[in-house]
């Protein structure tokens, strides 16, 4: 029986492809966002308070936002105004509806 010689050619494309492979893997998997981070981003952003102000009053129907918020994305919250929610003043995203 013979034994087929190792083509060093060969092995380092398939340990190139592998590598690649792995690193499309780890670049294209969505990192998820800690509650502390959902958080912190809601506090510094101008049109998730306005979002957070329309939860809390549930003026959905009469948008009149604030200097600096785009009417346009407050009108894409409200259509989804009914999965949207606050717990503990902090805006969080329902998924299980």
């Amino acid at each position: 029986m013979r034994h087929l010689q190792s083509d060093t050619k060969c092995d380092l494309i398939i340990e190139s492809a592998e590598q690649y492979v792995n690193f499309v893997m780890s670049q294209a998997t969505p990192k998820a966002l800690s509650r502390e981070e959902i958080i912190e981003a809601t506090r510094k952003d101008i049109t998730l308070q306005e979002v957070m102000h329309l939860i809390s009053t549930g003026q959905w129907d009469n948008l009149m936002p604030l200097e600096g918020v785009d009417a346009s994305t407050l009108k894409i919250f409200a259509n989804v105004c009914s999965e949207l929610t606050s717990v503990d003043g902090n805006f969080f995203f329902n998924f299980l509806k």
